[in-house]
């Protein structure tokens, strides 16, 4: 379940570097048509857009940089596609995206879905929401209402999700329904439900998920005969 970390902090740093005007690497933006307007201070590109830089591309129907705002944005049909610095692919989903590198501060929304391709991995770490916030500046990410977030060890339900990189911590925190974590792990299976979770992941590897208020948790063994049968 601490393996949740790892996607928060990939999805950060991918999609700021995806964006950013302040990475080494040029960015090419292209498109079946491109129109610059106000005196050239604002750019668009529609129909099948691109933006490639050297290990990042963002498809969508239509791309705009206004200049003077200093803000990329894309929209319909948005795809981010990333390498890590280990070559593992990630991918970013939704209906609209925004980007400030003035600010370093970015937004995905609109039925938001991430794939992590975690090297030696059969399927991908995933994570759902109906949006989805990144400050490069703070190192924080944020996915707000509807939060799923699918790992091999278990599943994780919230209506939001911050994550710090200073401290390696995510906070899922109650909304309108308690943050219930579904965990899998050596043929236990395990629910806990709680107004507020923590998972932490420091730097010396102490490892533990902390729950406040109205805490519930059951844990059940499982028959592998019966698993088998249903």
């Amino acid at each position: 379940m601490i393996r949740v970390n790892a996607i928060f902090f990939i999805i950060c740093f991918c999609i700021c570097s995806c964006f950013s005007e302040h990475t080494s690497e040029k960015t090419i933006i292209t498109g079946d048509t491109m129109e610059i307007k106000n005196v050239g201070k604002v750019t668009v590109s529609k129909g099948h857009s691109v933006a490639v830089n050297k290990n990042s591309t963002i498809n969508a129907d239509e791309m705009s940089y206004d200049k003077e705002k200093s803000l990329f944005s894309a929209k319909g049909n948005v795809r981010l596609s990333s390498k890590t610095q280990k070559l593992e692919l990630l991918e970013v989903y939704g209906k609209y995206s925004n980007y400030n590198p003035n600010t370093q501060k970015g937004k995905i929304w609109g039925d938001v879905l991430i794939k992590y391709f975690v090297n030696n991995s059969t399927s991908p770490l995933l994570l759902r929401a109906k949006e989805v916030y990144v400050d490069n500046n703070s190192q924080t990410l944020a996915a707000h209402n509807d939060v799923v977030v699918v790992t091999s060890s278990g599943t994780i339900y919230a209506d939001n999700g911050n994550f710090d990189k200073k401290t390696l911590g995510i906070i899922f925190k109650k909304d309108k329904k308690k943050p219930v974590a579904h965990v899998l792990r050596s043929g236990n299976k395990g629910v806990y439900e709680a107004d507020k979770m923590i998972f932490c992941n420091s730097k010396n590897d102490e490892k533990r998920i902390v729950m406040k208020g109205s805490v519930l948790g059951k844990i059940k063994m499982e028959d592998e005969k019966n698993d088998t049968k249903n």
